[in-house]
């Protein structure tokens, strides 16, 4: 068996022969649009053959986490990293169980960050924020989230952007503030030593 062309790849999903498809799959990726026509045929024998082969590509890892199928899912996340836009679709349409399992073994690009701390769960924000900072952005959507336990956790372990530190005075809350401050001066007195 040799590699198709995409037409070839759609007239066997769409044919359906359940023995070809798995046996093209364990040797050779799909093109993106054959791609999301497997996951949209919805073998899950057929998916789970291919993820365990071959990552799919963005717009394919997106139609996979819309599929919400948990197991395909989680399965997916062990063996690969997903895309910029599949991140957000993740956080958007994923259970509390995915994305804390995600972020276990990777970090959100930056708009993911935002997403995240959008989304609004606690514990996956107190869970990413323990093992990773966040970028500008996303920490000015946390203390515009206004969560002091939230805030007060990020300070224990972060420095702030300087824009989010003047957003964080203006807040007024003095117990942060000097949360803030503190952390300044640990990372001074650290550089100072070294």
């Amino acid at each position: 068996m040799k590699k198709k062309g995409l037409n070839q790849e759609m007239d066997m999903i769409f044919r359906g022969n359940h023995e070809e498809i798995l046996a093209y799959v364990n040797q050779y990726s799909l093109y993106t649009e054959a791609e999301i026509a497997l996951i949209e045929r919805g073998d899950h024998e057929e998916i789970m053959t291919y993820v365990n082969e071959h990552s799919f590509a963005s717009d394919a890892e997106v139609c996979l986490i819309k599929r919400m199928m948990h197991d395909e899912i989680m399965f997916y996340m062990v063996r690969h990293h997903f895309d910029d836009i599949a991140e957000i679709a993740l956080i958007k349409y994923g259970t509390s169980e995915e994305i804390l399992a995600y972020m276990n073994e990777y970090y959100f690009n930056a708009e993911a960050e935002k997403a995240l701390i959008k989304r609004g769960n606690h514990e996956e924000i107190l869970s990413y924020m323990n093992k990773y900072s966040l970028n500008g952005e996303a920490e000015m959507a946390l203390i515009k989230r206004g969560h002091h336990e939230e805030i007060m956790a990020y300070l224990d372990k972060y420095l702030l952007y300087q824009e989010t530190e003047m957003a964080l005075i203006k807040r007024g809350n003095s117990e942060e503030i000097n949360a803030m401050n503190v952390r300044k001066n640990i990372s001074y007195v650290k550089t100072a030593v070294n």
